[in-house]
């Protein structure tokens, strides 16, 4: 526990980063949905700035959690660290940093509740209500999973694993968005429910490699 502390303590720039990207934009969001309904009378019930916030957390504890195994891993092992010790610290860090981004957009949503109140505009609704509960720990896994498993392809491959992830982001967001007629919603349901069940196999294929690969193979300090 000692450790884990000193090792909190060490990366504790980390974290504000971690919590300061979603609450400016969630800042920013705030300011222009207060504006809008100030000038134009039309209500926004919807919590956009609060749903923006907690996604964009997760997409900025991806990249982060990327980087920290590329840079943090590598560090402590040059450092006389074990294997398991380095991992062990990495993924508590990285769960705490997660945990606490979640709390901070949680708090935020009741800034938002308040300001509300404050300024006579009818509450937005909850983000339990807006969003599932199981929503919020699937998001931050997938974000801890993916965010590993391309640290650890880093290290293993450098700038060809780097290439590699760049494709299948590119793909993956370029060739839906531009194909005609291809509309996911309209899957039949077991098509989907195969669909998602392939790609969680995959993830975590890649996530038991990344574990092996880790605690197995040379990278590079």
């Amino acid at each position: 526990m000692a450790l884990f502390k000193k090792h909190f303590w060490m990366n504790r720039f980390d974290l504000l980063v971690e919590l300061a990207v979603p609450a400016g934009l969630w800042l920013l969001l705030e300011l222009i949905v207060d504006i809008a309904q100030s000038v134009t009378g039309d209500y926004v019930y919807f919590g956009v700035p609060a749903v923006v916030a907690l996604f964009g957390s997760a997409i900025m504890e991806l990249f982060v959690n990327g980087a920290r195994m590329c840079t943090n891993y590598s560090m402590g092992l040059a450092m006389g660290r074990t294997r398991r010790c380095m991992l062990g610290l990495i993924l508590g860090e990285s769960v705490t940093h997660m945990a606490l981004a979640a709390a901070a957009v949680l708090a935020l949503n009741l800034v938002s509740v308040g300001m509300d109140r404050l300024l006579g505009f009818p509450a937005r609704e909850s983000l339990f209500a807006l969003i599932p509960w199981w929503v919020w720990p699937v998001t931050f896994l997938a974000a801890l999973a993916v965010g590993f498993a391309s640290g650890i392809l880093l290290l293993a491959f450098g700038q060809r694993g780097f290439w590699a992830m760049w494709g299948i982001w590119m793909v993956a967001f370029i060739v839906p968005a531009n194909t005609p007629g291809l509309d996911f919603a309209a899957l039949p349901a077991p098509l989907m429910i195969a669909g998602a069940a392939l790609a969680a196999a995959v993830l975590l294929g890649w996530l038991v490699w990344s574990v092996w690969y880790a605690l197995h193979c040379p990278v590079k300090l």
